[in-house]
């Protein structure tokens, strides 16, 4: 239906040329694109243009660097163009293949723009100390950072989400774990052992009754939490532990209960500390994010958590690589009949 016969001739020719501007925009972008402009950097007085060309030494499509030069054109590095030629001037860029060629501003010739949120100054100053004015790689490390702790927020408290909603005792006990978060705000430097032995020394009467009952309820829903482990094992793909009878035994002893109940404990303790690192600014007197992106440094003060952390790493790191054996021994077959050239270990390695 053509709804432009109840507007005036000013509207329509102003539409005309809002279409043809949008039009241009998209053009262009696309052109960059179809000559293979993957990314244009400033850095350093510098300004890389980067392609979507195939690596030589690898062979797979990613990031080819096409030319590096300094804001006035001046070749900085040597490079190998592939994809396209390009010339740089203080004003312009221009690129050349083939087949076309494209113009379009130097982004070095004035301050660079903020990002679509206007927090650029503010992102560079809290992650590197200062803005940088004709830079654009700063902002989007900080962005990458950023993201690292959005992305991790969601999945513990997806996590921490189902611990909670898992426990069917918390039905018939009264229990609301909807009303406290008691995994997310444990007190991570403390084990199992020691958490036990603080709220033991709480029922001396000079402290605080209040303080007394609140402790010991939330040391009691912990261990409800503790309980439900079985239904965690499973539900975790088995990242939890699991009692287990001795061989020979008919029973499973209190020591067996006490290492599961130690080891799960310990998961709680990695999804606290995770979560109060992204959703708090300091951990005492400790900025949060140094936990975040540090964490293998900042576990010195509680070396038998770091301990636990490289367990669990490993634990999961051989599951995977003994998954990948035992299925797939079949395919691996196939692949080395229909490449018999390629030596085995590099065909396994490249599958994998």
């Amino acid at each position: 239906m053509n709804n432009t016969k109840n507007l005036t001739q000013k509207e329509i020719s102003e539409l005309k040329q809002l279409k043809g501007a949008t039009s241009s925009k998209v053009a262009t972008k696309s052109k960059a694109k179809t000559m293979g402009l993957k990314s244009t950097f400033v850095f350093e007085d510098k300004i890389a243009l980067t392609s979507f060309a195939k690596e030589k030494s690898t062979k797979e499509r990613g990031s080819h660097v096409e030319s590096v030069t300094n804001h006035t054109g001046d070749v900085v590095y040597t490079h190998d163009p592939v994809l396209f030629n390009a010339s740089i001037s203080e004003d312009d860029i221009l690129l050349k293949n083939f087949h076309d060629e494209l113009s379009m501003s130097n982004p070095a010739k004035s301050f660079l723009a903020q990002d679509y949120v206007g927090i650029k100054d503010s992102l560079e100053q809290k992650y590197f100390g200062k803005t940088f004015d004709r830079d654009n790689i700063h902002v989007q490390v900080a962005y990458n950072i950023a993201d690292i702790k959005k992305i991790l927020l969601l999945y513990i408290n997806q996590i921490i989400y189902i611990c909670y909603n898992l426990n069917r005792q918390s039905i018939t006990e009264g229990i609301n774990f909807n009303q406290e978060d008691y995994i997310g705000m444990l007190f991570f430097p403390n084990s199992l052992a020691k958490q036990c032995e603080f709220v033991d020394r709480l029922d001396d009467p000079k402290v605080d009754p209040k303080k007394r009952a609140s402790e010991n309820r939330k040391l009691d829903s912990l261990f409800k939490l503790l309980d439900n482990g079985p239904v965690y094992h499973s539900y975790f793909h088995e990242l939890f532990e699991v009692p287990k009878k001795p061989e020979g035994q008919k029973t499973i002893p209190d020591e067996e209960y006490d290492r599961c109940d130690d080891y799960n404990y310990n998961i709680f303790r990695m999804i606290s500390l995770l979560r109060q690192a992204c959703t708090h600014e300091m951990l005492g007197k400790i900025p949060a994010e140094e936990y975040l992106y540090n964490l293998d440094y900042r576990l010195y003060e509680t070396p038998e958590l770091k301990a636990f952390l490289s367990q669990l790493c490993s634990k999961a790191l051989n599951k995977t690589n003994s998954d990948f054996c035992k299925n797939s021994k079949n395919n691996l077959y196939i692949l080395n009949k229909l490449y018999p050239s390629v030596p085995v270990d590099e065909l396994i390695r490249s599958y994998y």
